[in-house]
């Protein structure tokens, strides 16, 4: 024998005394043991049954027997030694109860606890196979739930991205039919400078006011949809404050505070009277507006676009050093608006070296102006852009 053999034995140690039979099982065991071969024994002895249990290389096992139909299940039963079923038998096959009530005496102690702690691990056995076959259940359970929120996460992710998908195509339908309105009212007005008519300054205002309706600024403060959709609480305005005029989406600047929430505001050189609710406080005070000057409100006034084009040589520079990026794209669209209006040729935009963003923005937001015709960087030591206009 060696290490690769399998020995079986069948009622091993039987035959003789239970007692020697039972030692002598023990030593054989012990010697095929010790060669390193495979060793199988059925027995009958609780000997040998606490033998196996003791051996750290010994395993117990046994067949499940139905004690109620008295016939065996052929389960095989690992880690749990058989038990002696005579006396149960015996009672079933008509035994009187005189007879096993006395066999059941002479038994010894020993063996009836060893018995009784086979008869305890089989219903513990039984108790963990089904509580294994109920966890079972649990899990694949667990799994379709699982696989059914994930199928819905999935269907939300795909609706979300389409509904993004849907939204975006829509707003950039609205941005270019915007722009397409955009350029024909700067380009009526320009070439109406051009032409050397004369153009009421609230005529200009309209105009402005009808751009900037177009505009809708990323920010919720500036966006007017946002502003419609969510209604923000009035700040508190006073005099010297600069202000989003809403019904022209220009800005002015505060300069009396009337009676009734009422204000006195001035835009370019025009003052109205407005309501608290019809104006909103901004954070930044415009570039490059005029000053307000303390003349008399007038309701309409002449300006002759030779005059408005030498007011805005003045201001042909537009400096974005230190602004951040979102409000610095709202006042450059607001400066080239302005540039046109006056019938400027050419303005300059600095943005400073910095990192490069807002340069980037200005450049990418003057390739996409279709009344601008060129424009220069006019390198990294100056920080500037050069714009030609159509």
């Amino acid at each position: 024998m060696d290490k690769d053999s399998l020995v079986l034995f069948d009622e091993l140690g039987a035959g003789t005394d239970p007692q020697e039979g039972a030692a002598l099982a023990m030593a054989i065991l012990d010697a095929v043991g010790e060669t390193g071969a495979y060793s199988v024994a059925t027995t009958h002895y609780p000997e040998l049954k606490v033998y196996g249990y003791n051996r750290a290389d010994t395993i117990n096992a046994s067949m499940e027997f139905d004690i109620d139909s008295l016939r065996p299940t052929y389960k095989f039963l690992m880690g749990i030694p058989g038990r002696s079923n005579a006396l149960e038998i015996a009672k079933r096959l008509g035994l009187s109860d005189t007879i096993i009530n006395s066999a059941s005496a002479l038994t010894s102690e020993d063996s009836q606890e060893l018995n009784d702690m086979i008869a305890d691990l089989v219903a513990r056995r039984n108790a963990v196979l089904t509580q294994q076959v109920e966890l079972t259940q649990k899990v694949v359970e667990n799994r379709q739930l699982k696989n059914d929120y994930e199928a819905k996460l999935e269907a939300i992710d795909k609706q979300r991205a389409k509904t993004v998908e849907d939204a975006k195509k829509e707003a950039n339908h609205i941005v270019a039919d915007a722009r397409r309105k955009t350029d024909k009212i700067i380009g009526d007005l320009h070439k109406m400078a051009r032409d050397g008519a004369t153009i009421k300054e609230n005529k200009l205002m309209d105009a402005k006011g009808a751009l900037n309706a177009m505009h809708e600024e990323p920010s919720p403060t500036n966006n007017r949809i946002l502003r419609k959709a969510k209604k923000a609480k009035q700040v508190p305005l006073s005099v010297g404050d600069t202000v989003l005029v809403r019904e022209y989406g220009q800005q002015g600047t505060i300069v009396r505070q009337l009676k009734d929430n009422k204000f006195e505001v001035q835009m370019g050189i025009l003052k109205m009277v407005l309501a608290g609710e019809e104006i909103e406080k901004q954070d930044k005070a415009p570039t490059n507006e005029p000053k307000p000057r303390q003349n008399k409100r007038r309701k309409t006034s002449h300006v002759n676009t030779n005059k408005a084009t030498n007011r805005a040589e003045a201001a042909a520079k537009l400096d974005l050093r230190g602004i951040r990026y979102e409000p610095a794209m709202a006042e450059l669209d607001r400066f080239i608006d302005q540039a046109l209006l006056n019938n400027l040729s050419s303005v300059e935009i600095i943005h400073g070296k910095g990192t490069g963003a807002i340069r980037k923005g200005v450049q990418e937001y003057l390739r996409s102006h279709r009344q601008i015709e060129s424009f220069k960087f006019t390198g990294p030591d100056q920080g500037a852009t050069y714009v030609q206009f159509n």
